[in-house]
C-alpha cells in the first residue's frame, strides 16, 4: 500500500469572497443522520429567514413559524433553499381541511416533508398521511402525550422533539418505545 492511500482524505476548500455561508458545526458530519427519500440528512437549519436559508451548508431546512402557514411563505422558502425543505403546515390553531390543503400544496410545490404542530390530533395525522406522499414530521413537546400512539400509529414518519428542558427525557422515552 503506498503512502498516498494511508493519509486521511483532505477535501479542498474553495470559498467566494462575496458569498458568505452560515456553517453547521463540524461535529454534524459524525452524525448518522436520517435518509429521507434517498437523501441523507445530518443537519437541519431551523429558520424562516430567506437570507439564512439561501446561504448555509445544512443538509435540509426546517421551516416552522407561529403564524398561519401560507403558500407564499412556503414558496419563498422553497424558492431560495438549495436543499430539501421541511415546512410547517399547522396542526394547532390552523387545523382541519386547511392543513390538508396547505400540506398538499406544499408537497406539489416541492417541500420534502410537512411539519405538524404538537396539538394536532392523531386521527388528523392519519388522514394527512393518506393524502400526501412526502413524510409527515410530528412535533412532540411533552411527556404527557401518548408517545407510543403518536410515534407508532399516527402515520408520522419523523418525530421533531421540541421539549425545552424536557427534551432529553422525551427522547429517552421515545427511544424506549
Amino acid at each position: 500500500m503506498n503512502d498516498l492511500m494511508k493519509t486521511p482524505k483532505m477535501t479542498p476548500r474553495i470559498q467566494s469572497t462575496l458569498k458568505h455561508t452560515v456553517e453547521v458545526p463540524e461535529v454534524m458530519y459524525k452524525a448518522s443522520g436520517i435518509n429521507v427519500n434517498g437523501r441523507r440528512i445530518k443537519s437541519l437549519l431551523f429558520s424562516t429567514d430567506v437570507a439564512l436559508i439561501a446561504n448555509n451548508n445544512a443538509d435540509a431546512i426546517l421551516s416552522v413559524y407561529p403564524f398561519t402557514p401560507t403558500i407564499q411563505i412556503t414558496n419563498a422558502i422553497i424558492g431560495v433553499a438549495r436543499q430539501p425543505v421541511f415546512v410547517g403546515v399547522g396542526g394547532g390553531t390552523t387545523n382541519g381541511a386547511r392543513v390538508f390543503k396547505i400540506a398538499l400544496d406544499a408537497e406539489l410545490h416541492g417541500a420534502a416533508a410537512v411539519v405538524l404542530n404538537a396539538p394536532v390530533h392523531t386521527e388528523m395525522i392519519r388522514e394527512l398521511s393518506r393524502l400526501v406522499d412526502i413524510p409527515i414530521v410530528l412535533t412532540v413537546v411533552s411527556l404527557d402525550e401518548d408517545l407510543e400512539e403518536r410515534m407508532l400509529h399516527s402515520g408520522a414518519r419523523i418525530i421533531n422533539v421540541s421539549g425545552g428542558k424536557d427534551t432529553i427525557e422525551i427522547v429517552k422515552a421515545l427511544r424506549a418505545i
